[in-house]
């Protein structure tokens, strides 16, 4: 038997965040599971020297893919050409595992597929395309990836929108699997969490994208943060263009001295904002999962949010949720938490037994338990 995981994705993620950190963690859970040599792995000569370096894979276990054509050489086009690309290993392969749908192939192989989302549906200030012409290639791939013989759906909420959009699937056929973050507090360096004070720290991390809304959280920051003193640190991959967007909102409402803009950061770096925010602010519109809540959570960071998607699945009672927009609520609730020491605690505590479900262990568990059934059946 011979078993594929699809890691042509990482060519993309450079940042570990989203997909390509699911990615990743794909190419673990693989390496750990009982798949022996029977596990081989689909690579572009880019992402094969990822796997030689940072896995020490073997070079005889990856299965080298073409490029897409240098024209259409992003990740909205990932998958372009994959029935040609994959075409003698769709010949010998048992089993190909997708953790992104777009490379799923046209042809009779056991294929299995993982879904995020379905954003590119939405209204495009959701996330969704705007161009008619990129809306019909996502529905024709996705439209591919539903008829995958195994299908997951990262939550309740993803695989709601599977049906809603593809009313012919059945709800049997769509397993849902939660994910895991890639690094939790309690597996980390941990230093002296900050004492509360007014002058409370707050970070947000993710893209500023327009559905993440970080744009409109800014706007109204004052209602948000307690005093002048406090400070939001903000996280994540940023254009040129939309450090521009974010700069102008930033001197519009005189935020110059409580927003800090930190880009991209190192793990090591990115644990030490986590460990020194008293509050984690996530006003995104839409997700699919939410790996920053998982992760803000387990530092024990007590996380506020807006009650749509995918959000109150993930984070359950020890998220604070408003609705949409409702940032006035959030200001109200942190100095409720200011005032009161022992609720602060209280609730960081949630948090963090909240996370402990969704560590990479956890997802590991699951995930194995769901590829040993199907080896098994094949």
């Amino acid at each position: 038997m011979k078993i594929f995981l699809d890691t042509t994705y990482l060519e993309y993620g450079s940042d570990l965040r989203g997909v390509a950190q699911v990615v990743y963690q794909f190419i673990r859970l693989c390496l750990t599971a009982s798949f022996g040599e029977n596990l081989f792995f689909i690579a572009t000569k880019p992402v094969k020297s990822i796997l030689s370096q940072r896995f020490s894979i073997p070079e005889k276990r990856i299965m080298l893919v073409s490029r897409i054509p240098i024209l259409f050489n992003s990740d909205r086009f990932h998958g372009f050409l994959c029935d040609w690309r994959y075409r003698n290993i769709s010949k010998i392969a048992d089993l190909i595992i997708h953790p992104e749908f777009r490379t799923v192939l046209n042809c009779a192989v056991n294929q299995v597929v993982l879904f995020h989302d379905f954003m590119h549906f939405e209204k495009p200030s959701l996330g969704g395309e705007k161009k008619i012409s990129r809306r019909l290639v996502y529905y024709h791939k996705m439209r591919r990836a539903v008829r995958a013989k195994y299908k997951i759906a990262n939550s309740y909420y993803t695989k709601k929108m599977a049906l809603i959009r593809f009313p012919y699937l059945l709800p049997e056929s769509i397993t849902v699997l939660h994910l895991g973050a890639r690094f939790i507090g309690n597996t980390c360096t941990r230093r002296s969490p900050r004492p509360l004070n007014p002058n409370a720290q707050f970070l947000y991390v993710g893209s500023i994208e327009e559905r993440k809304n970080v744009l409109n959280m800014i706007s109204k920051l004052d209602v948000v943060l307690p005093n002048k003193n406090s400070e939001l640190h903000l996280v994540g991959k940023i254009t040129a263009t939309e450090r521009k967007k974010l700069n102008h909102v930033i001197n519009q409402f005189n935020m110059q001295n409580n927003v800090i803009i930190h880009g991209l950061v190192s793990d090591g770096e990115l644990v030490r904002l986590y460990a020194d925010a008293h509050f984690f602010l996530f006003p995104s519109l839409i997700e699919g999962f939410g790996l920053p809540i998982i992760e803000a959570m387990s530092f024990g960071k007590i996380v506020f949010a807006f009650n749509n998607s995918t959000i109150k699945e993930i984070g359950e009672k020890a998220v604070v949720l408003a609705e949409n927009y409702d940032f006035a609520s959030w200001g109200k609730e942190i100095i409720n938490f200011l005032n009161n020491r022992n609720e602060y605690k209280k609730k960081a505590e949630l948090s963090k037994k909240q996370a402990a479900k969704f560590s990479e262990s956890a997802m590991f568990a699951r995930y194995q338990k769901y590829f040993s059934k199907i080896i098994a059946s094949l």
